[in-house]
């Protein structure tokens, strides 16, 4: 499994249109995800002091858009990254998480 952290308002959001988008797709041209072992870190690098986060639980199997696990200088790790809109179908849960 790979994860997305987000807010309720983008949960919100990709509930309505049936797929998950972000920002970043349209800056970078994927959206950001992580692992397991990456969350912790993740939360504690973009999301410090922000509430009602989201971790999206998202089953790689169900992805129909490319998956790159890419090297972050910064992190000196790869992150996997998701070139396109994630359908809804793809997301395997949602859960309410704190940052650390």
């Amino acid at each position: 499994m790979i994860f997305h952290i987000t807010d309720v308002e983008e949960l919100n959001k990709t509930k309505t249109r049936g797929y998950l988008s972000n920002p970043s797709l349209e800056i970078e041209g994927f959206i950001h995800l992580c692992t397991d072992s990456q969350i912790s870190g993740v939360l504690n690098r973009y999301f410090q002091g922000k509430k009602d986060l989201i971790l999206m639980t998202i089953n790689p199997d169900k992805l129909d858009v490319p998956l790159r696990y890419e090297w972050s200088d910064a992190q000196q790790e790869s992150f996997p990254h998701v070139y396109g809109t994630i359908k809804i179908s793809a997301i395997e849960s949602f859960s309410e998480i704190d940052p650390v």
